[in-house]
This record gives structure tokens, sequence and C-alpha cells, in this order.
């Protein structure tokens, strides 16, 4: 505030009048308030948008374990029932217990996830230590590079 009211001070004491310099301060803040409103109102969108995905998220996920939980016991998963499919023990070829499917579901899963986080780092690694093509494991993989080309010219 006092960044407002020094140049205020000094019109004053210079002779100027109160008025216009008055009107500069209103006009400053107007649109300060004018850029906090915006902002403010862009933040709390942001936030309602956000709570309502994950809640609608939260709800899905939940049902769908739920659902898993059930279907378990018959050698299926959710996915799989919908595709038509069942998972069968390889030794005896007969439909998965409830137990080896939440074995397969709930650890395989996990470990799933747990292996994509380190695979993406080390991926993310080499792309970072990669000079200067910057390359992934995909792109060693496939024996590319990614450049930018927005006008076309590479075909």
């Amino acid at each position: 505030m006092s960044n407002l009211v020094a140049p205020l001070n000094a019109a004053l004491a210079q002779g100027q009048r109160a008025t216009t310099v008055d009107a500069a301060m209103i006009a400053k803040l107007t649109d300060m308030a004018g850029d906090f409103a915006i902002n403010l109102s862009i933040a709390l969108l942001i936030l309602v948008v956000t709570i309502f995905i994950s809640r609608w998220a939260a709800g899905v996920t939940r049902r769908y374990f739920i659902w898993g939980a059930i279907v378990w016991g018959k050698g299926t998963s959710p996915a799989l029932q919908v595709l038509g499919m069942r998972a069968i023990k390889e030794e005896t070829g007969r439909p998965a217990t409830w137990g080896t499917m939440a074995l397969r579901n709930i650890v395989g899963g996990i470990l799933q996830g747990i292996l994509s986080i380190i695979t993406g780092l080390i991926s993310f690694i080499m792309f970072l230590t990669d000079e200067p093509r910057h390359r992934t494991i995909p792109d060693r993989i496939g024996g590319t590079i990614i450049v930018h080309d927005p006008n076309k010219v590479l075909g």
C-alpha cells in the first residue's frame, strides 16, 4: 500500500491537486481488483472441476473393486467379464479361484504399477542424459528421434 501512497505524497508536495493522483490510484486498485477477481474465479473453477472429477473417479473405482470382488470367484474380473474372457489355472485348466484372482489383481496390479514407475523413470533419465538427441526407451527400440517439424518439411 505504501507504493500507492508514495506518488500521492510526492504529488501533494509539488502542489498538484490530490484528485488527479487519487484517480490514478483508484484506476490502479480497480485494475488489481479485477485481476484478482479473474484469477480467483479461475482458481475456484479449477477447484470445483477437480473435486467433481475426483469424487466421480473415487465412485467408479470403488464400484469397480466391489464388482471385481464379486466376480473373482468365477475366475474373471470386470474387464474380463465385459470381454467375455476368463482366467484359468494353467495346471488344472479350471477357472481361477477367488484367492488366485485376488492375488493376481491386487499383488499383480501393485507390481505392475511399481515396474511402470521404474521403467518410466529410467526412460526419463535416459531422455535427460542422451545429448543431443534426447531419446527415450521407445526411441531406442524403434531407432527413432523426435524432431520439431511445424511446417511439415520432412514429409
